[in-house]
């Protein structure tokens, strides 16, 4: 939890802020010019202007305003901070995504002004620190650059669906001609053998002989009908 310990900033100034679940208003404007002075957020960075209407201002919202408007600087220290406290406390680990957790750690980089080792690759080194499992995402930059590849994965994924989606409508449409043109070609069949029952019958009373090839196709196979129409 946020404790009562002032913050030493660059001008020699202490901050009284206080690690709470709430804080004045007047105070968290104080711990962000503070912030700002001492180069952890942005040169052009103003605090929210709906703040003006507010008496008080909640830990999470600080916290979200915070991490939004972070340089790279800010959070190289404010990691360097949380390396520090879990080697330090390894059974009180730091969670930077909680707020209490990450303005803990943000006051303690105010006043020590820890900065990022040389010659240690960024990403695995939060790794080690295991924050959430994915801490290399803390980074704006990088966590942005996550979040796009996701959205270029899920786009990607959207769009195979979506030809295969096409490609079985198509083959069910095909199915369904192929069904149609065989229920079709059976009536036919049927037809014929009618017709050339009927034929045999009246050639038989007329005395006269059969026709090899009559009408629709008569005296030919169905395979044959079949083959010649597909």
């Amino acid at each position: 939890m946020l404790d009562q310990t002032p913050v030493q900033s660059k001008s020699g100034q202490q901050s009284p802020f206080p690690l709470a679940q709430t804080v004045t208003r007047d105070v968290a404007i104080w711990f962000l010019a503070g912030l700002k002075e001492a180069g952890l957020l942005g040169y052009a960075f103003t605090p929210p202007a709906e703040w003006e209407s507010l008496s008080e201002v909640s830990s999470g919202e600080l916290a979200t305003t915070i991490r939004q408007h972070l340089t790279t600087s800010g959070w190289h220290q404010v990691i360097g901070a949380m390396r520090t406290h879990q080697q330090q406390s390894p059974e009180l680990p730091w969670d930077l995504s909680k707020a209490d957790d990450f303005l803990t750690a943000v006051k303690v980089a105010l006043s020590h002004g820890y900065s990022w080792p040389q010659g240690k690759p960024r990403k695995t080194q939060l790794q080690k620190m295991q924050v959430n499992g994915d801490g290399w995402s803390l980074s704006p930059v990088n966590l942005y650059a996550k979040l796009t590849a996701h959205a270029r994965h899920a786009q990607a994924k959207a769009q195979r669906e979506g030809a295969l989606s096409q490609a079985a409508l198509y083959t069910a449409r095909m199915e369904g001609k192929k069904v149609e043109r065989d229920r079709a070609l059976g009536q036919v069949d049927r037809l014929r053998d009618q017709l050339q029952c009927q034929l045999q019958v009246f050639c038989q009373e007329q005395k006269i002989p059969l026709p090899a090839q009559a009408g629709f196709g008569l005296g030919q196979s169905p395979d044959r009908y079949r083959r010649g129409t597909s």
